[in-house]
């Protein structure tokens, strides 16, 4: 979710509008910027459609749909969540939030390995055509997120539209490797909490669901992406940086020092990519990922501007979907590494400048 931050709210308040439009056209920033993260992931399934004949105005109305679900379903969810914490304020409410969080992640697990199924098979036996299917889910798509949003716009929508700043007291242990401030600047921050607790709901569905065989497949895929928690490094160090100076803290030191934390966290994927694929091709594209997050986290930093965490968002996705092409291309994440690894110094180096 995107909200508007402490630095916002004296702008926002200031500005020649109503609060009620400052909150439309937050949702709408929200939900275009949701729009982003379907596009990329609809590049890559659409493909897919060429193999159900149909004719080329089905395609269309059916591409169309598959939008108007996508918008429905976040209205719904939108809602969901406001009206959930509606009456719940202060640390209840960031707890409330973060347990929903949990429990929507587990219920979209249970989906994708188990339902989906189900209600591929039932529409397959329905003596319907592909059109008709079509016309009805539009339809009721239209019906459901209209009513989710009046009824978000109507009853919640004052209620959700600044962020809370409190949140969980972090207590983690970190250990230094080379340098004090970049594992614990990662590892304590709440996005890594989020990330990890998801991947823990995530495995215990699909080990319930499919057993260990497909609990290993998943995390073939999500613990390289784990590395994205290391969009938020830049702004962690943020206030400490301007010491780096008096404490001959070098750019070539913290990057050796990020090397060896990324070769840590990213342990689990070379132990499945070895076990699943024989192969070290996960455990370098989740390194790669690390560094991709760390630089546009740098070129993008959450605490000068609102949009920027947007940006560094799109920017480490559409860099994920093309570290992923590279995947299959045997030796090509390796020199793609060491280029990451060059761009960082560079930015390292200009901080470094810039805070002396």
């Amino acid at each position: 979710t995107v909200s508007l931050n402490r630095n916002s709210l004296f702008f926002a308040k200031t500005l020649p509008f109503s609060e009620r439009e400052v909150n439309i056209s937050q949702r709408f920033f929200k939900l275009s910027v949701a729009l982003v993260f379907f596009e990329l992931l609809m590049i890559i399934v659409a493909p897919a459609l060429k193999l159900i004949p149909m004719r080329l105005g089905t395609a269309l109305l059916v591409l169309i749909t598959l939008h108007t679900v996508f918008i429905s379903s976040f209205w719904l969810l939108d809602c969901l969540h406001a009206a959930v914490l509606h009456s719940v304020t202060g640390m209840k409410r960031t707890i409330f939030s973060f347990i929903l969080d949990l429990v929507l992640a587990g219920l979209v697990t249970l989906h994708l390995l188990k339902t989906r199924f189900q209600v591929d098979v039932w529409v397959s036996t329905l003596p319907y055509s592909i059109l008709t299917i079509t016309l009805v889910m539009l339809m009721a798509s239209l019906v459901v997120g209209t009513i989710a949003y009046t009824l978000h716009a109507v009853f919640f929508a004052r209620n959700h539209l600044y962020v809370r700043q409190n949140y969980f007291k972090l207590g983690l242990p970190a250990f230094n490797i080379g340098l004090a401030t970049t594992m614990p600047a990662i590892i304590r921050g709440k996005n890594f909490l989020y990330f990890w607790a998801l991947l823990g709901v995530m495995s215990i569905g699909a080990w319930y669901q499919v057993g260990w065989g497909g609990t290993f497949q998943l995390w073939l895929f999500l613990l390289p992406i784990l590395g994205v928690v290391t969009i938020t490094y830049a702004d962690a160090t943020l206030a400490v940086r301007k010491l780096y100076g008096l404490y001959r803290i070098h750019p070539l030191m913290e990057l050796m020092s990020l090397l060896a934390v990324a070769i840590v966290l990213m342990a689990p994927a070379l132990y499945v990519g070895i076990i699943e694929t024989n192969s070290l091709n996960p455990y370098m594209y989740g390194i790669n990922i690390f560094f991709a997050a760390t630089i546009a986290g740098f070129l993008f930093p959450k605490s000068q501007s609102n949009i920027n965490e947007t940006i560094a968002s799109v920017l480490t996705i559409i860099l994920i979907v093309l570290l992923s092409v590279l995947v299959s291309i045997d030796g090509a994440l390796y020199p793609t590494l060491a280029i990451l690894l060059g761009v960082l110094y560079l930015i390292l180096k200009k901080e470094y400048e810039v805070a002396k």
